[in-house]
């Protein structure tokens, strides 16, 4: 019984990590002004009528929830390839955030059921800084 409580732990973080892939941009640990737009892309989305793709913020310290960036229907997502693109404009404090992508069934779109086999996509941290300007010294 040990022996297959093992296994079955195993074949679920397996099953866990195969359903998560990282972006293709930006690059691991890039670094962005507040106030600038942010080029993001994701590949292997979705391009299904029936799914939403939720893009939501989130903080890398302890991966709380920062804000719901957009909804996109499947069928909004332009073609071209796989890849999913999207452009975010940083408007949050300083601090190194990461950006996930669920594609969500119809049954999660109600916020009331989760489905475990959601495919997410999330970017690598990047850190936002607020631009603060010098202080004026007179000559």
């Amino acid at each position: 019984m040990k022996l297959f409580s093992v296994i079955l732990f195993c074949c679920l973080i397996v099953a866990t990590v195969a359903d998560s892939s990282y972006f293709v941009y930006p690059p691991p640990n890039s670094g962005y002004w507040a106030g600038t737009p942010i080029e993001f892309v994701a590949t292997d989305v979705s391009h299904d009528s029936d799914v939403t793709i939720r893009v939501t913020l989130h903080s890398s310290r302890d991966g709380r929830l920062v804000q719901v960036l957009n909804d996109f229907r499947g069928k909004e997502i332009a073609t071209s390839g796989e890849n999913f693109m999207f452009t975010w404009v940083a408007d949050v404090p300083d601090g190194t955030y990461y950006i996930k992508v669920t594609e969500l069934e119809e049954e999660d779109e109600d916020g009331e059921s989760e489905d475990e086999d959601d495919d997410e996509n999330r970017s690598y941290d990047f850190r936002i800084t607020t631009y603060r300007p010098a202080p004026y010294a007179p000559y």
